[in-house]
């Protein structure tokens, strides 16, 4: 392998890691956080259910169309434009008020992290071909220490400590 192409990975895996870090991060916090909230609006256990598991309608619903337009639009545009849906879907909780307006905020979240996701696993298997052996699942990784580790233990974190705008009860 070339010198150039040693100074691509070093560039840009760090740099990525982190994005996959905080994106995981984000996303752990999620799955904590909305199932907590969907029991302090008086969601019943179907409810809680169908909150906590419909962001995978959303996901299923765009995951073909989002590899499309990832290849049309280019990864970093819909990783930016999915990233700022996926913030301002998170500012409407504070509109919610019944499980059911919960559920359709979570539908909608699924598809904004679905291209999220793709547009980032786009960008990792473009530059894979630049990277070494060794570092093909440093993407997954990091993605999965921030959505099963950090997020939760942040997210409890939020919840249990003396955050207000956080707090649920």
């Amino acid at each position: 392998m070339s010198s150039w192409y040693k100074s691509i990975s070093y560039y840009y895996l760090p740099g990525f890691l982190v994005i996959n870090l905080l994106t995981g991060i984000a996303a752990g916090i999620l799955q904590l956080v909305i199932p907590l909230y969907a029991l302090a609006l008086k969601a019943t256990t179907v409810q809680l259910g169908l909150v906590t598991g419909i962001g995978g309608i959303g996901r299923l619903f765009i995951v073909l169309p989002s590899g499309l337009m990832v290849d049309r639009y280019g990864p970093r545009v819909l990783f930016l434009i999915s990233t700022g849906l996926c913030v301002a879907l998170i500012f409407s909780l504070i509109l919610v008020t019944t499980p059911f307006s919960l559920m359709l905020v979570m539908i909608f979240q699924g598809m904004a992290q679905s291209v999220t996701f793709m547009s980032l696993q786009a960008s990792f298997l473009k530059h894979l071909p630049d990277l070494e052996v060794s570092q093909a699942g440093w993407q997954r990784g990091a993605t999965s220490l921030g959505f099963f580790l950090l997020g939760p233990v942040i997210g409890g974190y939020l919840v249990m400590g003396n955050f207000q705008w956080v707090k649920l009860t």
